[in-house]
C-alpha cells in the first residue's frame, strides 16, 4: 500500500503523481478509466498536461489501446461558485 501525503502540488508534480499512481495500480491489475476532481486551476492544467480536454480523454499511460476520462466533479464546483459568491460578499444579494 502506498501513501502520497502532499501540500499543494503544482500542476506538473500532481501530473506526475498521478501518472504514477495509474500506473501503479495498472501494474496491479486494476486499470483507471476516469478521474474525478474539482475545476481549480492546477487541476484544470494538470487534465491539459494528461492530454485531457473538454471534448477529449487522454490515452492510458500503460495501455494506448485504454482512454482515461477527466471529470469535474460537480458538487465540488457548485462549492467553488458558492465560496466565490461568498469572498466577494455576494451571497446576501443573490438570496
Amino acid at each position: 500500500m502506498n501513501f502520497f501525503f502532499t501540500d499543494h502540488m503544482n500542476a506538473e508534480q500532481q501530473t506526475t503523481l498521478v501518472t504514477d499512481c495509474i500506473s501503479r495500480l495498472y501494474e496491479s491489475g486494476i486499470t483507471v478509466r476516469a478521474l474525478s476532481c474539482d475545476e481549480t486551476e492546477v487541476n484544470a492544467k494538470m487534465f491539459r498536461k494528461l492530454g485531457m480536454t473538454l471534448d477529449d480523454s487522454a490515452v492510458h499511460p500503460c495501455n494506448v489501446s485504454v482512454y482515461v476520462y477527466g471529470i469535474f466533479d460537480v458538487c465540488h464546483m457548485l462549492k467553488l461558485v458558492r465560496n466565490a459568491f461568498a469572498d466577494d460578499q455576494y451571497l446576501g444579494m443573490v438570496l
